[in-house]
C-alpha cells in the first residue's frame, strides 16, 4: 500500500479535505491512528439524547446491570441461546447497547461507524427474540444486502434453514404471502419495497398476531426521507405496539432532522456508540484538466459551454435593465440587488462559472422576491423570459458539471438522454421548456460542443433538425467510445495509476470505485478492462435494479466474483455498493466526483479497511463543481459533529 499521493500528483493542493470525523485542511494524506481515535471519543458507557419529545438533548449514561464480559454470560444472563457463537469479538459499548435495548421498552436509533459491527449487535438483539420463538422482521434497503445479512444471520444464530426467509421484489408475490402465514418462519429479511407492496394488497396483516413481528430491525434507516419505502412503510407501523431498533452510520445531518426522522419511525431513543475505527488513509487527489493532456475536442466544448453560458449571463442582465424602466426607487434597488446576487454566484476571481445547485436555487428563491416587489403587470413578460433564463444557465451547468467532472461520455451520454426525453414529451402531448429548446434544437453553444465531442461517432447529428422527433439507443454511444484512444478525462489517468500500482504492490488487492451514474459505472467498468489488462486489472460493473439491469441474484454473483478474487475492481453506482456492503480485504477506494452529503462520504469509507486490511480512500477533484462539493460536504460533517458534541 503506498503512502499517499507526492505532490506532484496533486497531493499538495490547498482544498478543504473531510475524514470520518475528523476535520483537516491540508489535502496530505491524513492518517489517524486507532490510539487518536480512542482518545478523541467519550467515554465507553453510551451517551444518549434522551427522549425526543423533551425541549432538548441531555447526555445520558447507561447505569443498567454490569455488562456481561463475555458472549456466554450474555447469553445466560438473557435466555439468548438462539445465539450461536461464544467466540465473538465485541467491545463493550456493543453490549451495553444489547443489555438496554433487551431491558427497556422503547424504540431506539443506533448509530455507530461503518463496519463497526451494527448487523453484529442487530442480530445480538433479535436472537433473544428468536429463542423465545417470536417474530423478527429484518429490513434492508437493498436485495443485495438482503443475502448478505442472511449470511450473518446463519454465522451468528442457531437457526434452522426453515425458520429464515428472504423476501425481495424478485421474489413471486403469491410465495410471499405464504411465507408471512407459514409460522416455521420467524426471522424474515427483506426489502421495504416488497414489503410495503406486501402490506399495501393484504399479503400480510400487522393486526393478525400470528403474522405481526414482535421486533422490527431497520437498516440504514437515513434513508426514510421523502417518499421512499421506508417513509411509506414506516405508516403501517402507526399506532401498532411494535419494537423497533433503527440503525445507521450516520442518522441525521441535524437535531432538528434526527427528531423528524425518529419521529417517522415512532423511535423516542437515540444511541451513539463510540467504538473505535481502524486506521485509514484519506487523500483528495488533483486532476486538472489541461492542454496537451486531454483531447483539443474536450478543451473546446468546455470553452463552448463556457460562451453559451456568458450570453445567458448578459442576457439576464440585459433583461433586469430593461425591467428596471418606469420603476419606483425601492423596485430598482431590488433590482440590483437581485443583479448583484447573480453577479455574485456565476463569478469566481473576476472570471465567469456556472453557479453550483445551491447557487441556483438562491437565484430562483431571489426572483421569487423580486418577482413579489415588482407587481405592475406590464412587467409579467419580463419575469417569465428571467425565468427560463435561469432555467437555461443551470442546464448549461449541469452539462458543464458532467463534462469537467465526469467526462466526455458522461456529457455525451446525458445531452442524448435530454433529448430523448424532450421527443418523448412531445410524444405524450407535455409542454417542453423553451429553455431546452434554445440549448439542444437551435444553433446554440450545446450543439457545438456535442458535435466537437460526437465527431466520428453515429451520434454526430442527433441535435439536427431532422432528428427532432428521434429516439436513440444510448447503449450504442457508450460502445462507440469505449475504444476511443484518448482520454476521457484526466481522472481516468489517475485511476488507472492508482490501481495498476496498488496491484503491482499487492497482486492480491481488491479495488472499488464510488460512481454516481450508471452508465458511467458500466463505461468505466469497460474502459478499464480494455486499457487495464496489461496491469492485470479485471473489473466488475454494480448497479441498482432496473430494465434490463442485472436482477439480485446476477449482482450477488457479480458481488461473489469480486469477493473471492476472480475480478478485483469493482467499479460500483454510490447508492448501490455505499451501504452495507462488507468484503474485508478492500484496501483502496477511489471517489469518482466528490459528493455533498457527508452521509455518503462516510459510507464509501466504511467500504474499505476492513478486517484486518488497511485501508486508503482516494478523491478525485478536477472542476470547480468538484471543489464545492467537497468544501460542502466538510461543512455540514463540521457542523453536525458541532451540534451533535454533547451526545
Amino acid at each position: 500500500m503506498s503512502n499517499g499521493p507526492s505532490k506532484e500528483s496533486g497531493g499538495g493542493a490547498s482544498l478543504p479535505l473531510l475524514f470520518s470525523g475528523v476535520i483537516s485542511t491540508q489535502f496530505s494524506s491524513l492518517l489517524i491512528s486507532e490510539a487518536e481515535s480512542v482518545e478523541a471519543t467519550s467515554p465507553t458507557n453510551i451517551q444518549a439524547s434522551g427522549a425526543l419529545n423533551n425541549a432538548f438533548f441531555t447526555p445520558r449514561l447507561y447505569f443498567g446491570p454490569q455488562v456481561p464480559d463475555s458472549v456466554e454470560s450474555l447469553k445466560e444472563n438473557y435466555g439468548l441461546s438462539c445465539l450461536k457463537k461464544d467466540d465473538l469479538e465485541f467491545v463493550k459499548s456493543q453490549v451495553q447497547f444489547v443489555c438496554e435495548f433487551l431491558e427497556s421498552s422503547e424504540n431506539f436509533a443506533m448509530e455507530a461507524p461503518t463496519g463497526s459491527g451494527k448487523t453484529l449487535v442487530a442480530l445480538m438483539v433479535a436472537s433473544k427474540y428468536l429463542s423465545e420463538d417470536k417474530k423478527v422482521w429484518f429490513i434492508t434497503p437493498q436485495g443485495v444486502l438482503v443475502s448478505q445479512v442472511a449470511g450473518n444471520a446463519k454465522l451468528y444464530l442457531d437457526i434452522a434453514d426453515e425458520e429464515m426467509i428472504m423476501i425481495t421484489g424478485e421474489t413471486e408475490p403469491s410465495k410471499r404471502a405464504l411465507c408471512y402465514k407459514d409460522p416455521s418462519h420467524k426471522l424474515f429479511i427483506q426489502t421495504p419495497e416488497a414489503l410495503v407492496n406486501d402490506l399495501a394488497r393484504g399479503a400480510v396483516d400487522l393486526s393478525r398476531a400470528e403474522q405481526k413481528p414482535e421486533l422490527i430491525i431497520i437498516d440504514e434507516i437515513h434513508e426514510g426521507v421523502g417518499e421512499h419505502a421506508y417513509v411509506r412503510l414506516s405508516r403501517y407501523f402507526k399506532n401498532i405496539p411494535l419494537r423497533i431498533l433503527g440503525l445507521s452510520a450516520y442518522v441525521a445531518e441535524s437535531k432538528q432532522e434526527l427528531r423528524s426522522r425518529m419521529d417517522c419511525f415512532g423511535l423516542s431513543e437515540f444511541r451513539k456508540l463510540d467504538i473505535p475505527s481502524r486506521p485509514r488513509t484519506v487523500a483528495p487527489l488533483y486532476c486538472p484538466i489541461k492542454e496537451g493532456e486531454v483531447a483539443t475536442e474536450m478543451i473546446d466544448a468546455i470553452a463552448h459551454l463556457d460562451r453559451g453560458g456568458e450570453r445567458v449571463y448578459q442576457e439576464i442582465h440585459n433583461t433586469l435593465e430593461i425591467l428596471s424602466y418606469g420603476v419606483t426607487e425601492s423596485q430598482a434597488a431590488a433590482i440590483k440587488a437581485f443583479s448583484g446576487l447573480i453577479t455574485k454566484e456565476v463569478t469566481s476571481y473576476g472570471k465567469f462559472c456556472f453557479p453550483p445547485w445551491s447557487g441556483s436555487s438562491s437565484l430562483v428563491q431571489g426572483l421569487k422576491k423580486l418577482e413579489a416587489i415588482i407587481t405592475d403587470e406590464s412587467k409579467r413578460k419580463f419575469f417569465g423570459r428571467l425565468s427560463s433564463y435561469l432555467a437555461e444557465l443551470n442546464e448549461l451547468g449541469r452539462q458543464h458539471g458532467y463534462l469537467t467532472s465526469a467526462g466526455i461520455f458522461a456529457f455525451l451520454d446525458y445531452v442524448v438522454g435530454q433529448h430523448n426525453e424532450m421527443v418523448e414529451m412531445r410524444h405524450k402531448g407535455r409542454n417542453v421548456g423553451k429553455y431546452l429548446e434554445r440549448l439542444l434544437e437551435s444553433d446554440s453553444e450545446t450543439v457545438a460542443a456535442f458535435r466537437t465531442l460526437a465527431k466520428g461517432t453515429a451520434y454526430y447529428n442527433v441535435l439536427t433538425a431532422k432528428n427532432r422527433n428521434a429516439i436513440f439507443d444510448r447503449t450504442k454511444l457508450r460502445e462507440s467510445l469505449i475504444e476511443r484512444d484518448y482520454l476521457d478525462h484526466p481522472k481516468e489517468k489517475k485511476l488507472f495509476e492508482l490501481i495498476a500500482n496498488e496491484i503491482r504492490i499487492s497482486p492480491d488487492a481488491k479495488v472499488v470505485i464510488f460512481t454516481g451514474l450508471v452508465s458511467e459505472t458500466l463505461f468505466l467498468a469497460e474502459r478499464l478492462n480494455r486499457a487495464g489488462a496489461a496491469a492485470g486489472i479485471k473489473a466488475v460493473a454494480i448497479i441498482g435494479k432496473g430494465k434490463g439491469r442485472p436482477n439480485a441474484s446476477e449482482r450477488n454473483k457479480i458481488m461473489e466474483s469480486f469477493a473471492v478474487g476472480e475480478a478485483n475492481v469493482m467499479v460500483g453506482v454510490r447508492n448501490v455498493i455505499g451501504q452495507g456492503l462488507h468484503i474485508p480485504a478492500i484496501k483502496l477506494g477511489i471517489i469518482q466526483e466528490p459528493y455533498p452529503k457527508p452521509t455518503k462520504f462516510e459510507q464509501s469509507l466504511g467500504r474499505v479497511g476492513r478486517g484486518e486490511a488497511q485501508g486508503a480512500l482516494y478523491v478525485l477533484i478536477t472542476s470547480h463543481v468538484d471543489t464545492i462539493r467537497q468544501q460542502v460536504c466538510m461543512s455540514r460533517h463540521e457542523r453536525r459533529a458541532k451540534e451533535f458534541s454533547d451526545l
